[in-house]
């Protein structure tokens, strides 16, 4: 049988559009294989990606924490030796620079720990040493005043200049062996329940006459003033901190120096004030300090240990108590507050 041409025309276009559909088809599987392999690909590139960011940034935490640990803890032990706080040894074991720097640190702290033991020994023993001789001559001048019977102008001039002399050698003396104490472990207290009333009023009792010499008027609650407050304390050491606070109002007060008790739900606060010229701001983190007395201080008041307000710390802290200077508000002077827990 014969194919006329236009069959043929007829046979080879629909051969040639199957073959363009087989064509089409192939390529369309070939580029969605495609895109599915591009798209495996791209999946496991950000896989690949994210587990290496993943990877580096718990590799770089824990590098910077193995350096930067270390180096935390030989900051925070260093403030605290700036402080003058007790310090633990500083335990690195990374077997590294670090370990040998924590090591000569801890030698540092042990070396430094064993001279301020020497330093307060020898101390102690040179204040024990100068009391007998120092009390030897505030009872012999004593005794001479008893023994002259009209002392001149000029022995009596130079008979009160040895006594206030040794008197204040007396109290230098007793300050440096309460520091000493305090600093090594040594002091003591024999608390029994008190009205915290009766140590106050007999230290401001016994500074009255001091503040009349001075023309400074010293208010502080009388018997009946207010009820009792009875405190777990040491009466003899209270008194001891309240005759420091008072005695530092009245050198600096012009005019007036208040004494204050004041009954809280959990403690007891006792106010000190004075209308002096009053404490700098740039004296307050140093106040307490031992031997630092303010850069504003006048000349005149200059005459203390240093010791004082650096014992009274010492006390109160002691009996669970803090004690700090205040702002009065724009008024002049200094306040000073005791703040002492209820229950002790």
């Amino acid at each position: 049988m014969e194919i006329g041409i236009d069959d043929q025309r007829e046979i080879d276009s629909k051969l040639n559009e199957q073959i363009r559909v087989k064509i089409r088809s192939n390529l369309v599987s070939a580029e969605q294989a495609a895109h599915r392999t591009a798209d495996r690909t791209e999946r496991r590139i950000l896989a690949l990606i994210l587990g290496g960011v993943i990877v580096g940034a718990f590799s770089v935490y824990f590098i910077t924490r193995s350096v930067v640990r270390p180096i935390d803890q030989l900051v925070s032990a260093t403030d605290r030796v700036n402080r003058g706080d007790p310090v633990q040894r500083v335990d690195i074991r990374s077997g590294d620079e670090f370990e040998i720097l924590a090591s000569h640190f801890n030698q540092m702290v042990a070396e430094r720990e064993r001279l301020d033991k020497m330093k307060s020994d020898f101390m102690f023993m040179v204040t024990h040493e100068l009391n007998s001789p120092i009390a030897v001559a505030a009872g012999a001048v004593d005794l001479l005043k008893g023994t002259i019977d009209a002392p001149n102008e000029k022995q009596a001039k130079y008979l009160g200049m040895i006594h206030r002399s040794a008197a204040r050698l007396q109290h230098l003396t007793a300050d440096l062996v309460d520091l000493m104490k305090l600093e090594g472990g040594r002091f003591s207290l024999r608390p029994q329940l008190t009205d915290i009333h009766e140590p106050v009023r007999s230290a401001c009792q016994s500074l009255a006459p001091t503040a009349e010499e001075r023309g400074i008027r010293l208010q502080y609650p009388s018997v009946d003033a207010a009820p009792g407050i009875v405190l777990n304390i040491d009466s003899d050491r209270m008194e001891q901190v309240i005759t420091n606070l008072v005695r530092n109002a009245i050198r600096f007060a012009a005019s007036k120096v208040e004494v204050r008790v004041v009954d809280e739900e959990r403690e007891c606060l006792i106010w000190v004030e004075d209308d002096g010229p009053g404490v700098d701001e740039n004296d307050l983190p140093k106040l307490f300090d031992k031997f630092y007395r303010g850069k504003q201080m006048p000349d005149q008041n200059k005459s203390g240990s240093g010791l004082g307000l650096s014992i009274v710390k010492g006390i109160v802290e002691s009996h669970g108590g803090t004690v700090q200077a205040t702002d009065r508000g724009g008024r002049p002077g200094a306040n000073f507050v005791v703040r002492l827990p209820k229950h002790g």
